[in-house]
């Protein structure tokens, strides 16, 4: 049995009550799902989302490590009030994401059995 997948990368994502922030423009957001190579915030209310191909310039602290990492991208798409980001190279790195997966282990170990 072989199996296809439709992404390059693992993609972490986070239930609503444990979301990782992203700072940004002098904004706190919140991160639905990261990658090393993207990620997807919920929009501030009351703005309007920015267009596809923005590029954007922020840092995101994670729920596994108490410092903030630079990001930089550019919006991919817009859908609802969340927007997706393809972030520039180094992006999130490997040890990170796979940080970030054994601490949503520890806490929320029904999520992930």
């Amino acid at each position: 049995m072989s199996f296809t997948f439709d992404r390059a990368t693992y993609r972490i994502p986070y239930p609503p009550k444990a979301r990782p922030r992203l700072y940004m423009e002098g904004m706190e957001l919140e991160v639905v799902d990261c990658s090393e190579s993207g990620l997807r915030y919920v929009a501030p209310a009351g703005k309007p989302l920015p267009d596809p191909e923005t590029r954007l310039t922020g840092e995101v602290r994670l729920l596994s490590k108490p410092e903030r990492l630079p990001v930089e991208g550019q919006v991919l798409r817009c859908f609802g009030n969340e927007v997706a980001v393809l972030l520039d190279k180094p992006g999130i790195s490997l040890q990170a994401i796979f940080g970030e997966q054994r601490y949503l282990a520890r806490r929320f170990p029904a999520r992930y059995r």
